[in-house]
């Protein structure tokens, strides 16, 4: 018996979990990556920032007047890029039912 601790969701078991598995699937479930042992530490966070910055730009501020990069959304309160479709709005009819 050996214990693991999933990373993903596999069957009924969720992310975060611990449960105790025979030592082949066990063994399988880690090396398909679908689950850890929760006993070993970790080498690496397995957290990914929200946001990754270039470490030659760091420090650095977009000169004024510059588009942000592609992908990125713009600051609040600033209006949106030319050429880019208003966000839709929800429609205010009412089902009958």
């Amino acid at each position: 018996m050996r214990a693991v601790k999933f990373c993903r969701s596999y069957l009924m078991y969720q992310r975060g979990e611990v449960a105790g598995f025979d030592d082949e699937l066990a063994a399988s479930l880690i090396d398909s990556g679908i689950a850890i042992d929760p006993d070993t530490p970790l080498t690496t966070d397995p957290a990914t920032p929200d946001v990754l910055i270039d470490p030659a730009a760091a420090g650095t501020a977009p000169a004024a007047g510059t588009a942000p990069a592609a992908g990125t959304a713009p600051a609040k309160g600033t209006a949106p890029a030319e050429g880019t479709a208003p966000a839709a709005k929800p429609s205010k009819t009412k089902k009958k039912v």
